[in-house]
């Protein structure tokens, strides 16, 4: 476990505390208060007495009592994410203390989701492929596509998921066939 930080490297950014503006502000839980901490380099061992490698570097920051970090492959990648939550803390955004986020960063990083993504790779290669490599390309998104939605209360059963996927959303629109009702109750 990581020492929480002492003031003197720690960047504060405070307007108040959580947003009062009704209950869907308190719902969706934002508050003005984030402290951002320097970055940390993460190194690994090469040998006995040699040199250490840094491997990543991570953005630590806290959003009210929750601590958030993200990792980058380089320094620059790192110091401009950190300099963006700087941005936005100089800005008046308030951070979701789900994500640890602003909204601007939030935004960004929810420009596509997994199905909009999946949905374009099959437009784009099915009238390339031959019928094998069709048949595989879909069906190996349809495997790994109930793993990276989310899992909320109600919703289908993964095989009608899959059916669904196999069946009506990842075949070119020209060639899908009409939605059956079935179908229609995994969409909703």
């Amino acid at each position: 476990m990581v020492p929480p930080p002492t003031e003197t490297g720690a960047h504060t950014a405070r307007s108040g505390g959580v947003r009062a503006a009704g209950r869907a502000a308190a719902r969706r839980a934002a508050l003005y208060k984030a402290k951002l901490w320097e970055i940390r380099t993460n190194t690994k061992p090469q040998g006995t007495g040699k040199k250490y490698r840094i491997v990543s570097h991570t953005v630590r920051w806290t959003v009210g009592n929750r601590e958030k970090s993200s990792t980058f492959k380089t320094k620059g990648l790192a110091e401009s994410f950190l300099s963006d939550l700087r941005q936005a803390a100089k800005n008046g955004e308030a951070f979701d203390v789900e994500s640890g986020l602003p909204p601007s960063m939030i935004k960004m990083r929810d420009a596509r989701t997994w199905y909009s993504l999946a949905v374009a790779y099959v437009q784009a290669w099915w009238p390339h492929a031959a019928a094998k490599t069709r048949e595989g390309m879909t069906d190996s998104l349809v495997c790994v596509t109930p793993v990276l939605v989310n899992d909320l209360p109600g919703h289908p059963d993964d095989e009608d998921i899959r059916r669904a996927l196999l069946e009506y959303f990842f075949v070119p629109e020209d060639r899908r066939p009409v939605p059956t009702p079935g179908l229609l109750r995994v969409v909703r």
